[in-house]
């Protein structure tokens, strides 16, 4: 029955609706994936010391004018499930998937290949049927880990990982997923308080363009909250200090309502930092000591990396940007400012 489930007519692909599930090892970045491939968030997925996916789940959406139905599941060699709980939950995700998935995709943390993970697909053969392999993509998440190496290189170096790709007949495929703000910001919101600007925070963008140069201000926006009730075109006629600030930020800024709950003032804004984005030619802000900053950071990831492979790549960033000495020197972005900076959605957020 499985394998009649499993059975695709591949030509069919370009003109049908698309229907994949996301199967492999616990924390590798599934969920991750599931919402690049939609283009936004709809899975759980963050930093987290347990496994976040514990049942199946669908989503789906239009994907450049197709609809596409992703469906995630949890790890195949779960710390929190008993083998017949996978077992049970990889045949939910069929059921969610019907008539049946067109692809497996089975997800891989570049760098991190363990010899459990060397059975994952004999594994998932075991728990479904032997077809389920003719129906399976490697997928390689975190490509940015690549660099300048080409994925196809990558694999070609690795016996285990070229063994397992030919099991699934030669197909593979990396994405990225990683925020925004590496290795450098698409915006930075310079975020104050309309009713009460400071003359620090009236020198808040020139500390910026001290630490990275007056280029940055290309990149910069002010987002004043607690604008109730406030007309903000009033007040940027009346007070020459916030008229100044905006101007350095070219002409940037955007006013909330603390008060509102209304979802579409966030809309507003993240339609201005696109906007602005598409002026910077699609480009994030780079300065030598972001550069040199996530070079080090990079590099004690790789030292922690070899050191206990079992690390997730979550957990590794986590302790690199902690212990690396480039950052705690004050040469960060954290240094620099000598403010709480946030990175959020690959934005820079001063507060």
């Amino acid at each position: 029955l499985l394998e009649g489930t499993l059975e695709m007519q591949w030509e069919h692909l370009l003109s049908s609706d698309l229907r994949v599930v996301l199967v492999g090892q616990e924390r590798v970045g599934k969920s991750a994936a599931g919402n690049t491939i939609l283009g936004r968030r709809e899975f759980l997925s963050g930093f987290s010391s347990k496994p976040l996916t514990l049942q199946s789940e669908r989503r789906g959406g239009d994907v450049l004018g197709r609809r596409v139905t992703v469906v995630d599941t949890p790890g195949l060699f779960s710390s929190r499930l008993s083998e017949k709980e996978v077992k049970a939950q990889l045949e939910e995700a069929l059921r969610l998937s019907a008539p049946g998935p067109q692809a497996f995709l089975l997800t891989l943390q570049l760098g991190h290949f363990t010899q459990q993970e060397q059975k994952g697909l004999e594994t998932l053969e075991k728990m479904l049927c032997p077809a389920v392999r003719h129906h399976t993509i490697v997928l390689f998440t975190y490509g940015d880990r690549l660099g300048d190496t080409d994925i196809y290189q990558f694999v070609r170096e690795d016996e285990n990982l070229q063994n397992l790709v030919q099991k699934c007949g030669g197909r593979y495929h990396a994405v990225r997923c990683i925020s925004l703000a590496a290795p450098g910001p698409h915006v930075f919101l310079v975020v104050i308080q309309l009713r009460r600007l400071t003359r620090e925070e009236q020198k808040t963008v020139e500390t910026i363009q001290g630490a990275f140069g007056r280029e940055v201000g290309g990149y910069t926006m002010v987002l004043f909250t607690h604008g109730d009730d406030w007309d903000p075109k009033e007040i940027i006629r009346q007070f020459p200090c916030i008229s100044n600030l905006i101007q350095q930020c070219h002409g940037g800024y955007h006013v909330f309502n603390n008060r509102s709950e209304d979802p579409s003032q966030v809309a507003e804004l993240l339609e201005k930092i696109k906007n602005m984005v598409q002026r910077n030619g699609g480009r994030h802000f780079t300065h030598e000591k972001l550069e040199e900053a996530e070079e080090a950071i990079s590099q004690e990831m790789r030292r922690l990396m070899r050191n206990d492979p079992d690390l997730t790549r979550e957990e590794v960033r986590k302790m690199a940007e902690r212990n690396n000495a480039f950052i705690r020197k004050g040469l960060g972005v954290f240094g620099v400012f000598g403010a709480a900076v946030e990175t959020i959605a690959g934005a820079c957020i001063i507060q």
